[in-house]
C-alpha cells in the first residue's frame, strides 16, 4: 500500500496515532478512500490498545497482560468508545497461544 510507508514514518507508535489531530491523519490517508471513517477507527483502536496495555485489560495470574486479555479488552472498549459504531475484526489463529505483552 502506497500510503503505509509515509504513514509509518510520520506516526511511529500507537500513541502517535491516538494523539494525532484527526485532520492530519485524514490528510495522510485521504487517497485510500473513506478516510474519515478510517481515521475514527484508527484513533479508537489505538486508544483502546494503549489503555489495555496500560493496565485496563485483565492481567493473568502473574500480573501480565497477554494477547487474549488485550483482545477481549479492545473488542469491548472499541464498542464503547464508538457507541457501537465500530466492531473490531480481530483474528488470532487457534494455533497461536496467549503470550504476554505487558506488565502494567
Amino acid at each position: 500500500n502506497l500510503v503505509t510507508a509515509d504513514l509509518f514514518k510520520k506516526y511511529r507508535s500507537a500513541v502517535d496515532y491516538a494523539e494525532a489531530p484527526a485532520a492530519d491523519l485524514e490528510q495522510a490517508i485521504m487517497t485510500t478512500g473513506f478516510f474519515r471513517n478510517k481515521t475514527k477507527s484508527i484513533k479508537t483502536a489505538t486508544k483502546a490498545i494503549i489503555e489495555g496495555l496500560s493496565g485496563k485489560a485483565q492481567p493473568d495470574k502473574d500480573g501480565l497482560i497477554d494477547i487474549s486479555a488485550l483482545q477481549v479488552y479492545v473488542e469491548r472498549r472499541v464498542d464503547v468508545l464508538s457507541s457501537g459504531q465500530q466492531i473490531p475484526t480481530i483474528h488470532r489463529p487457534a494455533t497461536v497461544r496467549a503470550f504476554p505483552l505487558a506488565r502494567p
